[in-house]
Order: C-alpha cells, then sequence, then structure tokens
C-alpha cells in the first residue's frame, strides 16, 4: 500500500492506505489523516497571517524552481522523484487535517504512538 494523497505514478496498481477502507468510517478518517501528514511533511509554507501578495511571490518561485530543466536533470540523475503539491493543495490539505474532529486526531495520534 501507499502512504499519501496521491498515487505514485509508478505504482499505479498499488492502492493507497485511503482505498482499503469504507468513506465515512473511523478507520478511514484515520487513514485520511495520516495520508495528510505525511503529504505535508515534505512541504514548504509560510506562517499564518502572510500577506496574500507575499504568498503568490513564494508560490510562483516555488512552482518555477520545482520545473527548472537543471533541477529536474540533476534530480533525475540522482534518481530523485519531484511531485510536489500546489500551494492550493498544500493549503486545502492543512485545512482538511485541522478541521478534523479532535476524536479522530486523538485516535490518529494513538495509531502513530504519539504522545498527546
Amino acid at each position: 500500500m501507499q502512504i499519501g494523497i496521491h498515487r505514485d505514478a509508478d505504482l499505479p496498481d498499488v492502492p493507497l492506505l485511503t482505498d482499503l477502507f469504507k468513506p465515512d468510517t473511523r478507520q478511514y478518517a484515520v487513514a485520511r489523516l495520516v495520508s495528510q501528514a505525511l503529504a505535508l511533511a515534505k512541504c514548504f509554507g509560510v506562517p499564518p497571517g502572510t500577506p496574500p501578495d507575499r504568498v503568490a511571490i513564494v508560490r510562483q518561485a516555488f512552482d518555477q524552481a520545482v520545473k527548472d530543466p537543471d533541477l529536474l536533470a540533476q534530480a533525475d540523475k540522482q534518481k530523485l522523484e519531484i511531485s510536489p503539491l500546489s500551494g492550493d493543495e498544500v493549503s486545502s490539505v492543512i485545512k482538511q487535517a485541522l478541521a478534523a474532529p479532535a476524536d479522530i486526531k486523538s485516535e490518529t495520534k494513538a495509531a502513530l504512538g504519539v504522545a498527546n
């Protein structure tokens, strides 16, 4: 199984963790929060309250950087995958994760062995 919010292009037939549970179940909600947390573990962000024009500048610079031919060539040479989430995707995942009910957050922490 894969853990994340998108399937790896090299593993199209390998299910996501969330595919293993029925939607609208506690198990699915926990799996979704785990998947969101992992997706966010490799993200860059700015703090709340950052002026929108600066957020736009950072997003544009990041989007350009991850499409840079030299960066992609180096990544390919080192067999590294470049598959970033867009700023809108990161923002959406953060909002969804923060909106998870407290009991789901607590159950997710317990499942991951994280102390409260």
